[in-house]
């Protein structure tokens, strides 16, 4: 590794109206040089009582530099440098001793902290070190008076709070300073200052004063597993978050309305590109208009349906070109799965003490079993469903239903079309509608997606029962998703009425058993005052989508309710969609992918959905040959290719295929003649946004027509046809559990628009689609110009 040089004096950097000293940094070089370096810094930390901490992390989330500050000195120090898994020389050990015992481990020692979690963790984790007396200079107190202050506003109100004066900074230049991502290679400069002001704050007369009921973190002693376990779950977080964009794109239309207090109401033509209100962090909104030839700069100060309200710096005219989003607000179940991580390094939760939490994340032996509440079984009720279940079906609700407590944790893999839903449903019914059950326990049922969780609300309306709850987010539902809950109208309750009293809120539920929501809905900030919870507690809860949740995800529900759930079961399948990020983040994993808990789970293994053809190719490539079919439908015809010949196109970070629009729009325009069910799903967005304004300009059905593969697991319909818009690379194609999803969501027949030379190319051919065309053979190809003239069989 090429050695920096050391950096020169900071001279008066300009922090504080009273004036800066000149700040003197030593960067650690050798053994020899960072030994002696580290002795004079730990002597001086000494007799100051206290450093400042600053790090910087790498694009992985890896510790990579600490910057550790004391009055006008601050140490630099290249973290692999201190790696006890390089070669040692006698004087590192000692320079890494010193680091450890004098500076890091010394509980005599004050360390304040730009972000203490992550440097406790990130220690352990990456360098094997443990620290004592830390305290996060954005977090003084519990972390739930600060959940959402977490900002660089932050930094400055605890300065002035603990000072009691106003004037005492250079306010513009402390943000500079401050401003950065949380895996960010700081200019060595700007980390020496925050080190330098986490500094400062220890030397305040309030700071010394209120210390005592300061939250600390120290990791000395603290189990490994435990570390362990909460470092991966906050380094996936992050590694999660530097996947997020930090510019995205607003689907807006051209118009715009000024009102009387001068702001501008925007409308918004899509949901997952919408213009957000920032709860947390600083974003800007960037408009281009006609009229601007550089942008308009705003933000977003309320957004209500389709309309957002942006105050904007000046005034705007002309039409709008386009709308940005720069900067990265934080979700409330983000900020809760933060939060919840400093609390356990605090010991002010007890989390990863819990039964449920110790056997999902084996931190430990598994006490499931030994739980004074599971340890008392009672007998199982008897199933009671409307419609008859096969052999692994009724399996799978006997498991969820056992009260044994070696089955308080429970897991059941569905693949396509086995009635994942259908097993929710039984066992719903079967301990709510049972005569035979007279134990009166509720049940929660969670999944990713408001669409999943809608989908299983729909199934128990489709065996009779109607005993439930919906909790829905005003957000998504009010002029974007009304029409998705149609069926279940009466069943659905809004986040805008969990402001209303306990009482309201009974009424609402009406002694109502049965809740479906999110997952993330847990963390909405209303939700625990309407009571909800105490009204229906979380006793026996399962997760559907379980394969697309990451574990981190998990911790909101087992740190607010793991005391009080006598079930959990997770419904899934580790062979269709993984957790998003999984391709970037290495071991991001779902609850199917933990050994212990995955191979005792029950494998629903008949199918309903696909054609006899389709299923069983799906059944031999994906997953074994274990999934049977039970399907009228087992002519070959329903598979077609349709060889368009097109060209892939980038577009943006996205692609698109023109001439597989065409094809598709042919495709529609004969399935509408013919009055037939269909959806059209494609790989990329950019082709999905394609399709849906090409069909509306034909004026064929484009509502609800046009879907991302991610989009759509857990849906299906008779007629399917598939964009598959590459033509040179594999891409997508690539990811398996992708492909399978894309390729098992028809009822009666799919259709499958691309190039045949590209599928029977040597980097495609042994994909799974590749494999598909190659099993089906030239029979099941058709040219453009049949395509045309609708030469079909």
């Amino acid at each position: 590794m090429v050695k920096q040089p050391p950096l020169p004096s900071l001279a008066r950097p300009g922090l504080f109206k009273a004036g800066d000293p000149a700040i003197q940094v030593h960067r650690c070089s050798s053994p020899n040089t960072d030994l002696q370096t580290l002795d004079a810094s730990a002597a001086l930390a000494a007799k100051c009582g206290a450093v400042g901490i600053a790090p910087a992390f790498s694009s992985k989330g890896v510790l990579k530099d600490l910057a550790i500050a004391c009055q006008d000195q601050v140490l630099m120090i290249t973290m692999d440098n201190y790696n006890g898994s390089l070669k040692k020389t006698k004087n590192k050990n000692k320079a890494r001793e010193a680091l450890r015992e004098r500076i890091l481990k010394n509980s005599d020692l004050v360390k304040v902290c730009f972000d203490v979690d992550r440097i406790s963790l990130s220690l352990y984790f990456d360098h094997h070190h443990h620290i004592s007396s830390a305290v996060d200079f954005q977090y003084l107190r519990d972390y739930r008076e600060n959940l959402h202050h977490r900002s660089d506003q932050a930094v400055l109100d605890n300065f002035e709070g603990l000072s009691g004066d106003k004037g005492l900074l250079h306010r513009d230049n402390i943000l500079h300073v401050v401003r950065s991502g949380r895996n960010d290679t700081l200019e060595q400069e700007r980390l020496s200052l925050k080190a330098y002001l986490a500094w400062k704050i220890s030397t305040l007369p309030e700071f010394s004063r209120q210390l005592p009921e300061y939250k600390t973190i120290c990791t000395v002693g603290m189990p490994i597993a435990d570390l362990l376990v909460l470092s991966k779950c906050l380094r996936d977080y992050d590694c999660l978050r530097s996947l997020q964009p930090s510019k995205v794109k607003n689907d807006v239309g051209p118009k715009f309305t000024v009102g009387k207090d001068g702001n501008i109401n925007v409308d918004l033509d899509r949901y997952t590109s919408r213009v957000r209100r920032s709860q947390v962090a600083p974003q800007r909104i960037l408009i281009q208009t006609t009229s601007h030839k550089q942008p308009v700069i705003g933000r977003a100060v309320a957004v209500k349906g389709k309309t957002a309200t942006v105050k904007v710096n000046g005034r705007i005219r002309g039409e709008i070109r386009s709308v940005h989003t720069v900067g990265k607000d934080y979700t409330n179940a983000e900020l809760e799965r933060v939060g919840i991580i400093l609390a356990a390094l605090h010991g002010t939760s007890s989390i990863l003490k819990q039964p449920l939490a110790r056997s999902i994340f084996s931190t430990g032996p598994s006490l499931v079993s030994s739980d004074s509440r599971a340890s008392t079984q009672r007998p199982s009720p008897s199933i009671h469903s409307s419609r008859p279940l096969n052999t692994s079906q009724t399996q799978a609700v006997r498991r969820i239903l056992s009260s044994s407590p070696k089955d308080r944790i429970c897991l059941v893999q569905g693949p396509p079309g086995t009635g994942k839903t259908t097993v929710i449903a039984a066992t719903v019914t079967s301990l709510i509608s049972n005569p035979d059950y007279s134990e009166k326990r509720s049940i929660w049922i969670f999944a990713q997606s408001n669409v999943a969780v809608k989908n299983v609300a729909e199934k128990l309306a489709d065996v009779g029962f109607f005993d439930f709850k919906v909790l829905v987010s005003q957000e998504f539902h009010f002029q974007w998703h009304e029409h998705l809950y149609r069926k279940i109208e009466d069943n659905v309750i809004k986040s805008s009425v969990f402001t209303k009293k306990g009482l309201e809120m009974h009424r609402l539920i009406l002694d109502c058993r049965v809740i479906l929501c999110t997952l993330s809905m847990l963390c909405h900030p209303e939700l625990i005052k309407t009571k909800i919870t105490k009204l229906v507690p979380l006793e026996i809860v399962m997760v559907d989508e379980a394969s697309q949740i990451e574990m981190g995800d998990l911790l909101p529900l087992l740190h607010k309710f793991g005391d009080g759930i006598q079930k959990l079961a997770f419904i899934g399948d580790n062979k269709q969609l993984a957790p998003y990020g999984s391709e970037d983040i290495k071991d991001l994993c779902s609850i199917f992918e933990v050994k212990h808990l995955s191979q005792k789970a029950v494998f629903l293994n008949t199918q309903y959905r696909m054609p006899e053809p389709i299923g069983d190719f799906i059944s031999r490539k994906v997953y074994g040959g274990r999934l049977s079919t039970q399907h009228d439908i087992k002519n070959r015809n329903c598979l077609k290719f349709i060889d368009v010949g097109g060209q892939e196109a980038s577009e943006g970070t996205s692609f698109q295929n023109t001439k597989e629009v065409d094809a598709v729009i042919h495709v529609v325009r004969k399935f509408v003649k013919e009055e037939k069910s269909f959806r059209v799903i494609t790989p990329y967005d950019a082709q999905r946004a394609l399709l849906e304004k090409s069909l509306r300009s034909q004026g064929l059905p484009w509502q609800d027509k046009c879907f991302c593969v991610d989009s759509f697991q857990g849906n299906e319909d008779d007629h399917i046809i598939i964009s598959v818009v590459r033509t040179a690379k594999t891409g997508f194609l690539r990811n398996i559990r992708r492909s399978n999803v894309m390729l098992s969501r028809c009822r009666k027949s799919m259709t499958i628009c691309t190039k045949r030379s590209y599928l029977s190319s040597s980097q495609t051919k042994d994909t799974l689609l590749g494999e598909l065309a190659a099993e089906f053979g030239p029979s099941a190809w058709m040219s453009w110009g049949d395509l045309l003239n609708e030469r079909w069989q």
